[in-house]
């Protein structure tokens, strides 16, 4: 039985009700049809569609009367998604009928008295049959949306983490009194919907949380363990969290990591590393500088090499290339001027990328030498990027914050690098 009280009403009124309420069968048959199906867009563009409707519908008095609790839905993003594009969807399209029904109970009783008091009853049926398909297509374009890949920010610190081993300054004595502040070593999830698979880059000492936190924010929806690792080079933020999968701990079967030549024969020739490979919980898979390994149908990753302390293994950065976005991916590497790329041209060329941001000036450090931990400074790449417009800077996502980097705990700080147009990447972001 339909939840549309009102059409029982209508149908006892009189026979203009009732012949509207007869055409409305069909239609209500119709979206009856269209709400049991299965949709998982969120919600997020049905307050721009039903604003749409209210534009379509006309001046007859008919408008969505999007609920509060409807507004609460939608305004809730990605949070349950399927429930609420449908519950949001439902409300309002139900409310525009009775609207309509309303107006013909109301157009009955008083006649059309004037040329300005005629309504339209069956130009509004038309009208919100094209409200409903609208709404259709919304909720088709966020499906779309839903199965294009991609990445989860699963860590943002410097290899050393947040708050750093062995500092009692401000900048992490908050955080040890606040769990909630503590920030992971520099890792990131691309995920595939399409094919239910995901790619871990960085092995990180955190990774234990890091899988940990990947499976709660996607709900289960993908394997715990990822169908490879992606490891930019040997430095312990980037590749220590390996030692999670051998027999200790996980005595995984095989897991694909991928990496550049020297790191490769890094691992193989030496322990606790080669036991990894030699007891097949890992599987390497060299990669080449400046070619393309593809993952699926819909995601390749690019490897290019990146000048740094290489003192074990080269290092690498990636570019993951989908069907919706190109993302770069540089944590580590000693200055721009010394690579021999272009990196605002490198930046230009993606849609999201993520680059170095250990340090924000020169003064974190005291009564150290900088130039043994060279990184560029945040500072010195707003440098290269002031000059360029807006759409160039909001490319920008500064990550592998060292734990001194007010970027990482100072909100203040943080605003002031919005407002400039960069970013400031935040453990958990979905992008």
């Amino acid at each position: 039985m339909s939840h549309y009280s009102d059409r029982t009403v209508v149908k006892n009124t009189s026979p203009v009700a009732s012949e509207i309420t007869d055409r409305f069968s069909a239609l209500i048959s119709f979206h009856d049809s269209f709400h049991a199906a299965v949709n998982k867009s969120g919600g997020r563009n049905i307050r721009k569609t039903t604003s749409g409707c209210s534009t379509i519908l006309g001046s007859c008095g008919v408008n969505p009367m999007i609920s509060p609790a409807t507004t609460s839905i939608i305004d809730c993003g990605i949070r349950s998604r399927s429930t609420m594009a449908e519950k949001a969807t439902i409300t309002t399209s139900k409310n525009i009928m009775i609207s309509i029904l309303g107006i013909a109970r109301s157009y009955e009783k008083k006649g059309a008295h004037s040329q300005s008091d005629q309504c339209p009853i069956f130009e509004i049926m038309k009208r919100y049959i094209y409200c409903l398909l609208l709404i259709l297509f919304s909720l088709s374009v966020n499906a779309q949306n839903e199965n294009k890949p991609y990445v989860i920010v699963l860590g943002v610190a410097q290899d050393g983490g947040y708050p750093h081993m062995g500092c009692g300054k401000q900048c992490c004595n908050k955080t040890w009194n606040d769990a909630s502040m503590k920030r992971n070593v520099v890792s990131i999830a691309m995920v595939d919907p399409a094919t239910k698979q995901w790619w871990l880059f960085e092995a990180t000492p955190d990774i234990k949380e890091q899988l940990h936190n990947f499976n709660t924010i996607t709900k289960g929806a993908y394997g715990y363990l990822p169908a490879g690792i992606f490891i930019t080079h040997a430095h312990i933020g980037h590749y220590t969290g390996l030692m999670e999968l051998g027999k200790e701990v996980m005595s995984t079967k095989n897991v694909s990591v991928y990496v550049l030549p020297r790191m490769d024969s890094f691992l193989t020739n030496n322990g606790p590393w080669s036991q990894l490979v030699q007891q097949h919980n890992i599987e390497l898979h060299p990669l080449t500088a400046d070619n393309n390994t593809t993952l699926t149908a819909g995601i390749t990753v690019n490897t290019f090499t990146v000048p740094h302390r290489d003192e074990y293994s080269e290092t690498a950065g990636f570019k993951i290339i989908t069907f919706g976005k190109k993302y770069l991916f540089i944590p580590d590497i000693n200055k721009w001027e010394k690579w021999d790329r272009d990196i605002v041209k490198e930046v230009n060329d993606a849609d999201i990328a993520f680059v170095d941001a250990t340090f924000y000036d020169s003064t974190e450090l005291p009564g150290r030498n900088m130039k043994e931990v060279p990184h560029p400074l945040v500072s010195e790449t707003m440098q290269l990027f002031d000059a360029s417009p807006l759409s160039t800077r909001s490319k920008v996502w500064f990550i592998h914050f060292n734990h001194t980097n007010p970027l990482l705990w100072d909100k203040a700080q943080q605003i002031a690098i919005k407002k400039k147009g960069y970013n400031v990447t935040a453990q958990g972001q979905r992008l």
